[in-house]
C-alpha cells in the first residue's frame, strides 16, 4: 500500500513538444505618407558636422559655452592675467589650474 502511496505523488510525465517552423515573416506594403517622407529624407543634403572644439585651444566665447559662464567673465580673467596664447585661445586645464590658484589665494585686507 505504501508504494502505491508512493506511485500516486510523483508528477505524470510531460508531453514534448511539437517543433514547429517559424512562418515566413510578410511584409507590409508601406503607406503613401511613409514613402513620401522616404523620398524627403533621400533628396535631403546630409548637414555638416562641427568640428569638435580641442580643449587646448579654445576661443572664449568657446570655453564660456562650455562651462556655461557668460563670455563676459571669462574675457575678464584674461584681463586679469589668465593663461592665454598669442591668439587669445584658452588652454582649459591652464586656466582650470590658474582659477583654482586664484580662488586659494589668501584675500588681501584693505584697511
Amino acid at each position: 500500500m505504501a508504494e502505491r502511496r508512493k506511485l500516486a505523488k510523483t508528477p505524470p510525465a510531460r508531453k514534448a513538444r511539437k517543433v514547429t517552423k517559424p512562418k515566413a515573416a510578410t511584409r507590409k506594403a508601406p503607406t503613401r505618407a511613409k514613402r513620401k517622407a522616404s523620398r524627403k529624407a533621400a533628396k535631403r543634403k546630409p548637414r555638416a558636422r562641427a568640428k569638435p572644439a580641442d580643449p587646448r585651444a579654445l576661443t572664449a566665447a568657446q570655453a564660456a559655452r562650455l562651462l556655461q559662464v557668460p563670455v563676459e567673465s571669462i574675457r575678464g580673467h584674461l584681463a586679469a592675467g589668465a593663461p592665454a596664447d598669442t591668439d587669445g585661445r584658452i588652454n582649459l586645464v591652464a586656466y582650470a589650474a590658474w582659477l583654482c590658484r586664484q580662488r586659494a589665494a589668501p584675500v588681501e585686507a584693505t584697511s
